[in-house]
């Protein structure tokens, strides 16, 4: 995924102290509907999430300090990606 035109991804450590919460969630999905053509997808633990529903975000159990993987695809890949690392590094 990551070799594409437009696109952009990270390795980070979810700096959230409560994980992967609704609060998070709901912004991660505010954000791609801000930018609907790009796409963002989660991997953690082999699982891929879309940010399309703050419920199944903040359901997977991703707890603080655990290894996340985000791809973004698009035209503003570049952008969301640095804002999906400043949600999820953020406390």
């Amino acid at each position: 995924m990551p070799d594409a035109p437009n696109s952009a991804e990270a390795e980070i450590t979810l700096g959230r102290k409560n994980g992967m919460h609704i609060t998070p969630a709901v912004m991660l999905c505010k954000l791609q509907q801000e930018f609907p053509t790009t796409n963002i997808v989660i991997r953690w633990n082999n699982i891929e999430l879309t940010c399309k529903s703050p419920l199944k975000l903040a359901s997977t159990g991703i707890k603080f300090q655990d290894p996340v993987s985000i791809y973004t695809t698009g035209s503003e890949a570049a952008e969301v990606l640095d804002r999906c690392i400043a949600i999820l590094e953020a406390d």
